[in-house]
Parts: C-alpha cells; structure tokens; sequence
C-alpha cells in the first residue's frame, strides 16, 4: 500500500472508531447482535451449507455409482467373452487354413488319393503307396510351414509299383496352440 491509501485506511477507522463511542449502548449491542447474525449466515452459506447438502446426497450418488461400476463390469465381461469368440473364430478359421493347406500339400507331395481330416486342433491325413522320400519331404514341409507336429504315426510297407519304398497309413498333426503359423 501506499501512503494515501493507509492514510485514508487510518481515517476511516478512526471514523468508525468515532462512531461507535459515539452510539448508546443499546445501539451497539443491536448493531453487535446484526453484524453475528450477518457471520453466522455467511459461515453457514459457505462452509457448512456444501457440506450438509454433499452428505445428504451422499446414498444416492454412491448407489448410482455402484450401478455405474456394476454396468461397466458386465460390458467388461461382453467385451471379454466377445475377445474369446473373435479368437476362436479366427483359430478355427486359421485351422481350416491349415487344413486346407496341409490337405492340398499332402495330394500334391503324397499322392492324388490323400485325404486330410479336422477335428480341433488335430488333422488326420490318409494316404496309400507314398513314396518314402515323399513322405519325409512333406512332413519336414508340414513341421515348417505349418508348424504343425505329428503326434501319432501309424505306417505300413505298401506295394510300390515301381519297386521302391512306398508306405501308406495316416499321420495325425497336432496344430499349433496359438493358432499363428
């Protein structure tokens, strides 16, 4: 502040100063009783006002909540069991892939008369009279491309007609678990 402004501060107290000496004490004690009335109305508007409302309407609002928090955990299960759906439609469409892909290299590889079955995560191939080197080359493509893993073999010497090795029986390929290749 400067000088004026706490010089005209000064005369103003001692006005009031002034004043009040100058009022009977009736007076006083009524203009005392106004200006506590005056706080306590003023205290009450803002300190204790906002916090009685907020405690009034505090079962109300934390029961909206919950019901908001319940909502949310329900579309969180949605979205969760409709992940698991989008997943095992994308697995079972990449099995068919698979299978699609291992059945045509085990006709082209094993012979015309091959045939690849699904079930889950298992393809179960067929074939008759394969050719030894054949049948080596096809599983090593299989385990590469495919990343698919035989679990059961069952294998038979098969008539060959040009008088090598031919084996004929089925193999059953285990699909990878994650589905990718």
């Amino acid at each position: 502040m400067n000088a004026d402004t706490a010089r005209k501060w000064q005369d103003l107290r001692a006005a009031a100063a002034a004043r009040w000496q100058s009022m009977p004490a009736r007076e006083r004690r009524l203009v005392t009783v106004a200006l506590l009335v005056v706080l306590a109305a003023l205290l009450w508007r803002v300190a204790i006002l906002p916090a009685w409302q907020t405690w009034q309407s505090y079962p109300a609002s934390r029961a909206a909540l919950e019901r908001q928090v319940q909502q949310m955990q329900g579309m969180r299960q949605q979205a969760l069991q409709m992940q698991q759906a989008v997943a095992s439609s994308g697995a079972s469409a990449n099995a068919a892939t698979l299978h699609r892909d291992i059945l045509a290299s085990a006709q082209r590889l094993l012979g015309g008369d091959a045939q690849a079955t699904l079930a889950g995560d298992r393809i179960t191939v067929r074939f008759q009279a394969a050719p030894a080197q054949a049948l080596a080359e096809w599983l090593a493509q299989t385990q590469t491309s495919a990343r698919a893993q035989p679990v059961q073999v069952t294998l038979e010497q098969a008539v060959a007609q040009d008088a090598g090795v031919a084996w004929k029986g089925q193999i059953v390929l285990a699909l990878p678990v994650d589905g990718s290749r």
